[in-house]
């Protein structure tokens, strides 16, 4: 395990994602994403490691092969499927029951993941906890929740 995410970088770039599901929901999922993925992206290979047994997983989708040579074809690569194919894994892990952050949390990276497919209810809960734990907004700002609620799309 501690060898794989240096394995595949090796082999070219990689979108990682670190996601949970339940864990009597996991091995369903994996063969499900993966193929979702694969079907949606031709050429990529997607790879899940770590953490299976307690729900959390390192889910990989690596690029098509070649382009750990070429750096430009590979930024690209990176810059046109990153955001729409992450988009994808984490609208499957949601319809699988699961949650878009394991034991990393949410952090930048994934704050407007969480925004977009959190309910708003769930983000006022956890802006009110923010307020109630830290009045002056101190403590990470911007992190965890936008600064501002935005509005939402209809």
């Amino acid at each position: 395990r501690d060898s794989i995410s240096e394995a595949e970088r090796a082999e070219g770039p990689t979108i990682a994602h670190d996601i949970s599901v339940a864990v009597e929901a996991m091995p369903d999922f994996m063969v499900d994403a993966a193929a979702a993925v694969e079907a949606a992206y031709p050429g990529v290979h997607a790879t899940g490691f770590g953490h299976l047994g307690d729900g959390n997983v390192h889910f990989h989708v690596n690029a098509p092969a070649g382009l750990q040579h070429d750096p430009a074809a590979a930024e690209r690569w990176r810059a046109e499927v990153g955001a729409p194919a992450s988009r994808m894994v984490y609208d499957l892990v949601v319809a699988a029951g699961g949650s878009i952050s394991a034991e990393h949390g949410i952090g930048q990276m994934k704050r407007d993941e969480l925004e977009r497919l959190s309910s708003p209810a769930r983000l006022a809960a956890l802006r009110a906890i923010k307020a109630g734990l830290d009045p002056q907004g101190l403590m990470n700002p911007g992190k965890l929740l936008a600064l501002a609620e935005k509005p939402r799309a209809p």
